[in-house]
């Protein structure tokens, strides 16, 4: 059984299973509970889409700033088939709640782990000018949802790859990420970039993602030695958040002013994001800032330089070199 990580964004039948890891019992168990719970007349397909780490280029992505990121071994699985209609019921593994209802009928976004369906059937439906005919019935589990590691990106990416195999519509690794971003902030209500569902759609086995969150495009990076010899470790805190009751929007909010005071001070009016200026602006006008917008700003022009330097560390397969920079840049997001 291939391991997607949403590299391919596509679904398999998930009666394909020739050996058992705790994964396919995952997927097993996910399958009876479909075939119980929800319908036994037809055979389910599976998503797997796996969460993600940033170890440079944190908080930098919504402001046009380079981003190195990977897919990491703990996942949302979405074990689903169409329904007949616009209706969409999906059960929580993790919740045992069930949602059920015609997302086209409810305008009002749904609380907790609801909201992201409903926030991927309305950006599909928007994206498709409204004519996105079928739901999905589901059941949904995540390794660690609220986590920390984008798994709301994780389960949107699946949610909106669901919807388009329902209804038959081909869509783009560039179209998953921006219809992921763009339901992220205009339903789920917070203001990230493209690092989530970039890094979860474009990772290898062994690369890195570099990505250019202006252009949203990427590449994956081989690491000479780094990708044999070198691993990440992720360790849970136990205490889980949401994006949207953080002040994490404040704090993108107070890029966009600093980016804004910049362009004032340097002649560039028309600068929105910290990622419109380069680093004369910053070196010239950064002590001119004061506050938060001048550590948000320092933040961001020294992390874009971390990324550069942290890409060419891993390639070379530094990495003392690539850990340091990763230590600078936790230490920046911290303070």
């Amino acid at each position: 059984m291939p391991l997607l990580g949403p590299k391919s964004m596509d679904y398999f039948e998930s009666d394909r299973l020739p050996m058992i890891s705790p994964l396919d019992k995952r997927i097993e168990q996910l399958r009876d509970d479909f075939r119980e719970r929800i319908t036994a007349e037809v055979t389910p397909r599976v998503l797997v889409s796996p969460y993600r780490i940033c170890p440079i280029g944190a908080h930098v992505d919504h402001q046009g700033g380079p981003v190195l990121g990977t897919a990491i071994d703990a996942e949302t699985l979405l074990v689903f088939t169409p329904s007949d209609s616009t209706n969409c019921l999906i059960e929580s593994a993790n919740f045992a709640e069930r949602w059920q209802s015609d997302p086209r009928k409810e305008t009002e976004p749904p609380e907790g782990w609801r909201r992201y369906c409903w926030a991927a059937f309305q950006t599909l439906n928007a994206h498709l000018d409204g004519e996105l005919g079928r739901g999905i019935l589901g059941i949904v589990q995540g390794t660690l949802p609220g986590s920390g590691l984008s798994s709301s990106a994780s389960v949107v990416l699946a949610y909106l790859s669901a919807l388009a195999s329902a209804n038959d519509v081909r869509l783009t690794d560039r179209e998953l990420v921006q219809l992921s971003r763009q339901a992220e902030n205009e339903y789920v209500g917070v203001k990230c970039g493209i690092l989530d569902p970039a890094c979860i759609v474009a990772s290898q086995r062994g690369h890195l993602v570099s990505i250019d969150t202006q252009s949203c495009t990427w590449t994956a990076v081989a690491g000479e030695r780094a990708a044999s010899s070198g691993r990440f470790l992720v360790a849970f805190s136990g205490v889980g958040r949401n994006l949207r009751h953080t002040g994490f929007n404040d704090r993108v909010d107070q890029c966009h002013a600093a980016a804004r005071r910049l362009g004032e001070l340097s002649g560039n009016a028309g600068a929105r994001a910290l990622g419109d200026h380069d680093d004369k602006v910053f070196n010239s006008h950064l002590e001119s800032l004061v506050g938060v917008e001048q550590k948000r700003a320092r933040h961001f022009f020294e992390e874009r330089r971390r990324v550069l330097a942290g890409t060419e560390a891993w390639r070379r397969g530094d990495l003392a070199e690539f850990g340091r920079l990763m230590n600078d840049s936790c230490r920046s997001s911290i303070e």
